[in-house]
This record gives C-alpha cells, sequence and structure tokens, in this order.
C-alpha cells in the first residue's frame, strides 16, 4: 500500500459534508479499477508512523525567520529604516505559525462500516470511515488515513483525506477493496491535527469503533460425492446393507448374525428368523485437483482474483469437511512441483489421512 503523506493534498477518495482543508492542493481523480493509485507499489501501503499525540513540527516559515533576520542585519549595518520596516513582514508570518499551534485537547471519533459482511473472494467491498470532531471547536485541518491491511488492494477512492470539521461535525471517507480470499483485519487511522497555518500538527488517538475484521471467504458445509467408497466406515450412504441406522432391506437368518438386527416381531408372528439390514455408510476417497496452470493466470478485470487463485481457494475450503465427514483427501495440482517430495508437475498427495496428510496438504496449496 502507498505510503501515506504527512502534509499531502486532497485524496481522491469523497469526503462528504467536509470542507477542504486549508492550503491542501488538490490532487487528480481516480485510476481505473484495479490500477494502484500514484505512489503505491503492487496496491500495498507502506508502515504508517504514529506519534502518540506529541507534537510535530514543521518549519515552513525557516526561510520567513532568516529573511527577517537579513533585512533586520541589514538596517542595522546600513542605518537604513525601511530596511528595518520590510523585515517586519517576514516576521509576521513568523509569529502568525508560532501562535497558531494545536491546544492537545482535540478529541476525535471515528466509526468504520462495510456494505458487505462476508463477501466472496473478488468481490469489491465499499468502506464508510466516519470521522467525527468530539471537541468543543472547529478544527480547520485534520489529515485521516485509514488503517487498511496491506494485503487488501484499494481499486476505488482513497482511505486518505484532508477534512475540516466543526465542532461536533462528522464527515465521511468512503474508499473500495477488494481481495483474494482471506480474513483481513484494519488497524485504527491514523489522525493528524494541524494550526491554521499548517506549521505544526499534533497526531491524535481517535475513538474507534465499528467494523475491525473483513473476511473474504466461501462457505462450504457439504461436499457434494459420488457413490465410489471405500471399506472404511465413514458418512457417505451407500447401496449396501449391513449395519447401520436407515432400514436398506431384510433376509433370511445366517448363523452368527447379531440379536441386535433380528426381527424379533416377524418371529413372533410367523416363527421364521429374518435379519435387518440397514443402508452402510462409509468414507470416500476424494482426490482435489487445482489448476495452477500459467493459462490459468488470468483474471476477469483488474484488482480480480485469477482463475488458479480460485481454484486453489476452493480446494482448501474443500479439505476441512471432507475431512471433518472421515474421508481420505488427496489432491493434484497442475502447473507446481510438490515442495515437500521435490516432485515434478503435477503436484500429487494421494488420498489420507492424519496430521501429517493434513500439513502436506496445506504445504502444496500454499505453493499453488
Amino acid at each position: 500500500m502507498d505510503q501515506r503523506p504527512g502534509g499531502g493534498g486532497v485524496p481522491r477518495g469523497r469526503a462528504r459534508a467536509a470542507v477542504p482543508a486549508p492550503g491542501a492542493p488538490a490532487r487528480l481523480g481516480p485510476p481505473g479499477p484495479g490500477v494502484p493509485p500514484a505512489g503505491r507499489a503492487n496496491g500495498r501501503r507502506g508502515p504508517r508512523a504514529r506519534h502518540g499525540g506529541v507534537p510535530v513540527s514543521q518549519s515552513r516559515f525557516t526561510g520567513g525567520l532568516l529573511a527577517a533576520l537579513a533585512l533586520a542585519g541589514a538596517g542595522a549595518l546600513s542605518g537604513r529604516s525601511a530596511l528595518f520596516v520590510a523585515a517586519v513582514i517576514p516576521l509576521a508570518f513568523v509569529l502568525y505559525g508560532a501562535l497558531s499551534v494545536p491546544r492537545g485537547d482535540e478529541a476525535v471519533r471515528a466509526t468504520r462500516e462495510f456494505d458487505a459482511e462476508s463477501p466472496l473472494p473478488g468481490d469489491r467491498v465499499t468502506v464508510e470511515l466516519t470521522v467525527e470532531n468530539a471537541s468543543d471547536r472547529a478544527l480547520s485541518d485534520v489529515r485521516v488515513a485509514d488503517g487498511v491491511p496491506a494485503d487488501l488492494r484499494v481499486v476505488e477512492g482513497s482511505p486518505d483525506a484532508a477534512l475540516a470539521l466543526p465542532a461536533d461535525g462528522t464527515a465521511t471517507i468512503e474508499y473500495t477493496v477488494v481481495a483474494d480470499r482471506g480474513r483481513f483485519r484494519f488497524d485504527a487511522p491514523t489522525v493528524g491535527v494541524r494550526g491554521a497555518s499548517a506549521t505544526n500538527a499534533r497526531t491524535v488517538d481517535p475513538d474507534v469503533a465499528g467494523a475491525v475484521d473483513l473476511d473474504f471467504r466461501v462457505s462450504v458445509a457439504d461436499v457434494p460425492l459420488g457413490r465410489q467408497t471405500t471399506a472404511h466406515a465413514g458418512t457417505l450412504p451407500t447401496d449396501s446393507g449391513g449395519p447401520g441406522i436407515e432400514f436398506h432391506s431384510t433376509r433370511e437368518y445366517q448363523r452368527g448374525d447379531p440379536a441386535s438386527r433380528i426381527n424379533w416381531r416377524r418371529y413372533a408372528k410367523t416363527g421364521e428368523l429374518t435379519t435387518v439390514n440397514y443402508r452402510e455408510r462409509r468414507a470416500a476417497a476424494v482426490v482435489l485437483a487445482v489448476d495452477a496452470r500459467e493459462a490459468s493466470d488470468a483474471t476477469a478485470r483488474e484488482g480480480t482474483p485469477s482463475g488458479s487463485s480460485l481454484s486453489a481457494y476452493a480446494a482448501a475450503r474443500a479439505v476441512e469437511p471432507l475431512e471433518t465427514a472421515g474421508h481420505s483427501v488427496g489432491l493434484a495440482v497442475f502447473g507446481v512441483d510438490d515442495p515437500v517430495t521435490v516432485g515434478s508437475d503435477p503436484a500429487w498427495v494421494p488420498p489420507g489421512t492424519g496430521d501429517a496428510h493434513h500439513a502436506h496438504l496445506a504445504t502444496v496449496l500454499d505453493a499453488a
């Protein structure tokens, strides 16, 4: 994500009900969707410094002070009073800057909201950050930078803004993000307050409320499976009769059948011994296929996940419910080598179970 300018101009994001900060130069409008804004490298934002409310002075009028001293010195040496009078002008600017310092009692609240609670990977999510001036006086120059996670791409608008807030006034910053998959946690926004002359600034720790985590994921409650199963017990219903819960059929009693499966009602009526068969439930051997070839590493539009990324995500989401149901899970990834066994393309993990097998699956999926 891009470096947030300490004294930069008005960003591309929309700031509703806000007055442009004095002296803040306008910046160009937003680029097209998915194109990283100026100052960004691959859509990532660099770390932001926090000062914990400590005043940060900016010597914007150092030149004015030097000019005043130079004119006053020249007037003293030459004895010309006009130079002394001329020194008053830059000196006035220096005094104005020294007097317009933030008082230190500024209070700012920030509330963040998302327009989608559980977006799918590749969906665009609009983020609204409402900034409120909770102090009893107007803040003429407030610089806000929301704490966007580094792995989220901002594709429209900007999380930065320069605002002017009256007492108890609010303004809303709006921007759009997109991600491949995963859960992302937002940091608290960085808020800086400047004096009227913009020569002195103070960072303020805002009271933050609202949404913090944004989860791009697909919920997988059940994975449809075929009828081919293994000999091991599991949760997949089969067409075979045997021990179980759901009724399947009856047959003649065979020596060694358990007494719990004998149809005692029929025996009481007819005197014939019959055995009840139930529908057996067995485990399946499932192989997940992932296409990570270069040809699949393409996107529908800028800023959205590629086909190979979505394929790997779908496989990763299917592993947990399959393992929980007791099935043996395998993996075939086309386009990458196996980082565990150093096998050649495609990376192949035969169906299996257990913690070591799960770790092998996770390592190969990470490489996809």
